[in-house]
């Protein structure tokens, strides 16, 4: 049976990036599963159409307030409690994409909270993080973001599963993120020759299979071996267009696990012999981790004079009233 996955936009760039998955469903089509959008976040400012409204829960907050203005603490407790009544209602699918900034306030912290939940309902998930390091407080967010999702997948024993796609545009970033999601949408359709769905739950959680700690894991994403990934992964998943491509991938990788399956063609349709390599490992996101922390460093350094300035006005003769207003 052809698996349904559920795309989860969260805070105000997962609403954008996911909102044209509501607002355009894409066509149910051989080797790719059925894929449902759902949006989440604490203002209703990214929400356009009644469409996409139907698809959108909102985040109730003290005194009507909205959004979190870049602080992740601001609205932490109305998310950390309503998450779950959200995942009540707008309900998983057999594969879970969670879709994000790390760099704003709500997104970033309704994203691992979202992931979190589903995990502790036994559900397949994938977080698609976007990332910045344009201002520190940008870089501050994503890398406690990053550091949430590794202190909550030691506490649920579970890998977290995060695709990363740092510095891109907006349009860069819709484009990315349609590729990724069409590529994942074929590897879980449940319809591949040779791959099922427990194939796949261990490869998401390698850590049942293998000797590895949980913690938070990238995947990466290539059919361009040496250019793109030279390392070896904790595990991974191919999918080939043929028996031939098949073969010839055999031996490329030295891997803790690893599954593979033949992507379902059309009748009479022909393509290329390729293989598509889904890889998961530590390395990239201690990597961001590093790097976010240098650039958090080097940020705070340069802004140190500007944040610790103080201009140094007087009333020059003016009357100073017990507000502050000089007269």
């Amino acid at each position: 049976m052809k698996n349904k996955m559920v795309i989860y936009g969260c805070g105000g760039t997962g609403i954008n990036v996911v909102s044209p998955y509501i607002t355009t469903p894409l066509e149910e089509k051989p080797g790719y599963a059925k894929v449902e959008a759902f949006l989440i976040d604490t203002s209703e400012s990214n929400i356009n159409t009644t469409k996409v409204r139907n698809a959108f829960y909102k985040i109730k907050l003290e005194k009507d307030a909205e959004g979190s203005g870049s602080i992740r603490a601001e609205n932490a407790p109305e998310i950390m409690q309503q998450v779950p009544n959200f995942i009540s209602e707008k309900h998983p699918g057999d594969i879970n994409i969670v879709v994000a900034s790390a760099n704003g306030g709500s997104g970033s912290t309704i994203a691992p909270v979202l992931t979190s939940e589903l995990i502790k309902r036994g559900k397949p998930v994938i977080s698609i993080l976007f990332l910045d390091d344009n201002n520190l407080k940008s870089i501050e967010n994503a890398y406690r973001t990053l550091v949430s999702y590794d202190s909550m997948a030691k506490k649920a024993g579970v890998p977290f599963i995060t695709l990363l796609i740092p510095n891109v545009s907006i349009k860069e970033a819709n484009e990315v993120a349609e590729e990724y999601i069409s590529m994942l949408a074929m590897l879980f359709s449940n319809e591949n020759h040779g791959l099922d769905n427990a194939d796949l739950r261990n490869f998401l959680n390698f850590t049942k299979v293998t000797g590895a700690a949980p913690g938070v894991a990238s995947l990466m994403i290539t059919d361009k071996l040496g250019e793109k990934y030279n390392r070896n992964p904790l595990s991974l998943a191919m999918l080939h267009t043929s028996l031939d491509a098949q073969e010839a991938s055999r031996g490329k990788f030295v891997t803790g696990y690893s599954c593979d399956g033949i992507f379902r063609l059309n009748d009479g349709q022909k393509i290329e012999n390729r293989t598509v390599y889904f890889t998961t490992e530590y390395d990239e996101v201690l990597e961001m981790i590093r790097h976010l922390k240098d650039r958090t460093e080097s940020f705070q350094a340069e802004l140190s004079g500007v944040v610790n300035s103080r201009i140094k006005l007087d009333a020059d003769g003016g009357s100073v009233e017990e507000n502050g207003l000089v007269l």
